[in-house]
Order: structure tokens, then sequence, then C-alpha cells
């Protein structure tokens, strides 16, 4: 019985534990924007480059009583100058001289095409990948088995070829003109502005300006002003190929009869649907036409400090 009564102590204690944290978050944002909490790179999923790793949400009860925090979030939206397209081209032969031959002439022909296209010849590279040794299967015997066995039969080549144009309508007609050369696979679609430092800091500035605009909204219930003690920024770059999303479309019946259920069952082939989705946060300033093409996008959070008014009642009652 008192090992019981121990247990739910323990889960007694923990509960309160967490509430008291709770109520503390919850007092340390209490100055903040649309989420206390956000971190560009946990939205994002990665670790990527944010100089600020700490969240108002994570404040303690002691540090809640003497700081105020409040938020400021943009979202700047900037139309790509430059797209790069990457392609691959592959070949198989007996030698890796005759996979070099294949290639170099599909090479020479796609760079033919591209030139005709006024691309500048420095925004065409060739990229070496690998040559891989081939194999296949040949039946025969061994101690009178009848067995397989996998031989060398030659080689395949790999090579990718870049390219870099100034909009959607060249690098698809591009796109075209490789595959009448036999190309098959396009490697990567990707997309790159010039200004992304200054435009960081238009964001940046930005951020400032949305929570310098929301404190003097919130911090005008105390008589006077409280003082700034510090500032932290996180500002992180979304490029349009993290802004897609891929599901599967499944729509189908969930019952099946007994007999269909004493036959294996063989499920059609269901292409995943990819669209641009854009960015799904909330931001206190949000561009306002909707995602429509891809788009490098920059999210910048500032988050200011006020010394609370409770601390310095703190001081003066000590």
């Amino acid at each position: 019985m008192r090992q019981y009564a121990s247990v739910a102590l323990y889960v007694f204690t923990f509960l309160c534990f967490s509430t008291t944290q709770l109520v503390a978050q919850g007092y340390g944002g209490a100055g903040a924007g649309y989420l206390g909490s956000y971190d560009a790179d946990q939205y994002s999923g990665n670790s990527g480059n944010s100089s600020s790793r700490q969240s108002g949400s994570h404040l303690s009860t002691e540090t809640a009583l003497n700081v105020i925090m409040v938020e400021g979030t943009v979202e700047v939206r900037i139309k790509p100058e430059m797209l790069r397209v990457v392609i691959a081209l592959t070949s198989e032969g007996a030698s890796a001289e005759e996979c070099q031959r294949q290639i170099k002439e599909q090479t020479a022909a796609i760079r033919q095409d591209w030139l005709s296209m006024q691309i500048p010849e420095e925004n065409i590279v060739e990229d070496f990948i690998s040559v891989l040794p081939r194999y296949e299967w040949e039946s025969g015997k061994w101690e009178e088995e009848n067995i397989r066995i996998q031989k060398h039969n030659g080689y395949r080549m790999q090579s990718n070829l870049h390219l870099v144009v100034e909009n959607e309508t060249d690098a698809m007609q591009a796109i075209d003109k490789a595959f009448r050369h036999g190309v098959a696979e396009v490697v990567t679609f990707d997309y790159w502005s010039s200004n992304l430092t200054e435009e960081k800091q238009k964001a940046m500035s930005a951020a400032v300006e949305a929570a310098k605009a929301k404190a003097k909204i919130l911090l005008a219930v105390f008589d006077a002003p409280p003082k700034v003690i510090n500032v932290q920024e996180s500002t992180k770059v979304y490029f349009p190929h993290e802004l897609y999303r891929t599901y599967e479309n499944v729509l189908e019946e969930d019952y099946l009869g007994r007999y269909w259920k004493e036959r294996a069952q063989i499920k059609a082939y269901r292409p995943k649907m990819t669209f641009y989705q854009g960015m799904t946060q909330q931001s206190d300033i949000i561009p306002k036409p909707i995602a429509l093409h891809p788009e490098i996008s920059i999210v910048s959070t500032v988050r200011i400090y006020y010394q609370s008014p409770a601390d310095k009642e703190v001081e003066d009652a000590e």
C-alpha cells in the first residue's frame, strides 16, 4: 500500500511541477506575438543558421517575473532571378571508353541546342559523377547442380550537366531540348537570388519594427515604459524546394467480402501528389499575394526583452 501511495505522490508532484512550469512559460511570453515559442529552425525541422536558440516559452519562473518579451515576425518573399537545372546523362558499354564516347556525343548535342537559346557558355557546366562496373546473371552448373553466376559484362557511366537560366520559360525549353537527345532524368530544379544578404537585413529591420509596434500597444498599460534589457533575432531563408508538399491520394473501399479475403490482393499504383504550398505559419507581416509561383521566403523573428515592473517592485521592497 505504501508503494502505491509513494507512486501516487510522485505523479502528483510531477503534475504540480509541470503546471508551475507551464504558468511560468505563459507569463514569460505574455508580451509575445502570435507564438511565444517560435523558432525558425524548429519549424523547418533543421538546425540551421538561427542566431538565437532560446525562446520566451522556456523562461524560468524567476526570469518570467523579471522579463517581458515582445516578439515580431516578418515573412518576405523574393522572386528568384536565377534557376539551375541539373540533368543526368547515362551510358552503358563494354568499356569505360565506349561509355565516355556516348556521353560526350550526347553532351555536345545538348550543349549546342542550349547555346542556340542565347545562353552564355559559362552557364553550362559538366560535372563528372561516376563509372561503375555492370554485372549480369548467367546460368551454369556446379557439381552437377544448376546455378546462376554473376559475371562482369561492361560499365555504366553517369555525368551531370548543370545549366543556369533567368526564368522558368527558358528552363522548361532547355529541358525539352535535352529530352529530344534521350535524357530522361532531371536531378534538380532549384532557385537563387543574388540579393539574399540585403533582403535578410530588410526582413530583420521589418521584424524589429513589428516588435516595437506591438510593444507600443502592449506596454501602454504601464505608467512608464519598461527598460529594454536584451534583444535576440532568428532569421532563416527557405528555398522553394523546402516549401513543397507531397502526399498520396488514396480513396478505396474498406470492406472486402469473405471470398476476396482468401485471395492475394495487388493494389494499383498511386502516384504521389506534389504541389507548391509556401509558408504555412502566421507572421505579424505577411505578403499579400497568395503563394502561386515558387519564391524564396525569408522569415525573421526579433524578440525584445523588457525589464518587468514587477522586478522593480521587488528591488524597491528589498
